[in-house]
């Protein structure tokens, strides 16, 4: 049994060395029979379809992302681009391909006149022009693509839009500095306009006032017309007093039924007088609401520097002339000042609207 195994190893195994050898023989013939060229073509075929693989994965990568992206040669112009940068664009990749990168790139006002000029290694914000005119707000940053010789071969740009993110932040700067009924400005936005005017006022040598207004009886208004009246009141006031006063003042909203006006560019008590008979007669006429309603206000004033160095105390010292206007029968100004009297005693002068001048 052992005897017949060992012969047909010693049948066999001579058998399978020469298939083997013939295999390979016929193989390098039917190579060698192959031309130069055609092995060529063969290797040139087998190169151009793993290009062409690492070329579809590379685009599918860059349009699988989030952001947008744009790739640019050595002299600048566009080489690719995925369909997020197509979008916010308005360029295909066809039509944008090999053109220079700021005609498809547009960032609004020139900031951008160049590709070398785009700021990189940092996040910058921009306005980014569609091609079809509309716009978008946008952050981007950009890199420097190397080659092998330590040379720029291009450059990257990652970009995104946050259009809607700005909108949002916007109307929260907006919601923090403007009354949200009147549209005027509130208590913290008349403070930094403050801080301007008495820096002006300051270098020009003039003076600068501050004049408080309370509606009379406006919680008689708001219980027998009802708060919807009281509201049309307040945006109505507020319209008032934006077309009586110039640009360079500021109408604030402090809150309820208070209000203040900033006034510079004066030169003398005269011009403070004459300014607020102005701001009283745009008062005067009745406000229509279901019908003409008669609105008074009493009015306070303060003049810097006379009546004090600070917002807050310029509004204590109109606050208190309002209310010794108020405690005169309402309806009238009332102009606070401390250094006109000796030792500091407070003396609150009257404004008579149809004498046109002040009295103590």
């Amino acid at each position: 049994m052992e005897k017949n195994a060992l012969t047909r190893k010693a049948i066999w195994a001579p058998l399978a060395d020469d298939r083997l050898t013939a295999a390979r023989e016929e193989a390098r013939t039917e190579m060698g029979s192959k031309e130069p060229a055609d092995r060529r073509r063969e290797e040139e075929g087998s190169g151009k379809e793993k290009t062409e693989g690492s070329l579809k994965i590379f685009s599918d990568v860059l349009s699988s992302l989030r952001e947008a992206v744009i790739i640019t040669d050595a002299r600048g112009r566009l080489e690719h681009m995925n369909r997020k940068a197509q979008n916010l664009t308005g360029w295909s990749l066809r039509e944008a391909a090999n053109r220079p990168l700021p005609e498809v790139f547009r960032i609004k006002d020139n900031l951008v006149a160049a590709w070398e000029e785009i700021p990189a290694g940092r996040t910058s914000s921009a306005v980014l022009c569609h091609r079809a005119g509309g716009e978008y707000t946008i952050e981007y940053s950009a890199a420097w693509i190397p080659n092998g010789d330590g040379q720029t071969r291009g450059c990257v740009i990652v970009f995104h839009d946050v259009t809607e993110k700005g909108n949002l932040l916007r109307d929260m700067t907006h919601r923090a500095h403007f009354d949200a009924l009147t549209d005027l400005p509130n208590r913290y936005l008349l403070k930094d306009r403050f801080s301007q005017a008495i820096a002006r006022a300051r270098r020009q040598g003039q003076i600068l006032v501050l004049y408080f207004l309370d509606l009379d009886h406006f919680k008689k208004i708001n219980d027998s017309l009802g708060h919807p009246a009281g509201d049309r009141i307040l945006k109505e006031t507020a319209h008032r007093l934006r077309s009586a006063v110039r640009e360079t003042d500021t109408v604030a909203r402090l809150g309820g039924d208070e209000f203040a006006i900033l006034a510079g560019d004066m030169k003398s008590l005269d011009d403070a007088i004459y300014f607020a008979g102005k701001v009283r007669t745009a008062l005067v006429p009745p406000m229509k609401i279901s019908r003409e309603h008669p609105v008074t206000f009493s009015i306070g004033a303060a003049i810097y520097p006379i009546d004090g160095n600070s917002l807050t105390r310029l509004l204590r010292n109109a606050d208190l002339a309002m209310y010794q206007a108020k405690k005169s029968g309402r309806n009238r100004i009332k102009f606070y000042s401390e250094s006109l009297v000796s030792q500091g005693e407070r003396k609150v002068w009257n404004f008579d609207p149809s004498l046109g001048v002040a009295q103590p």
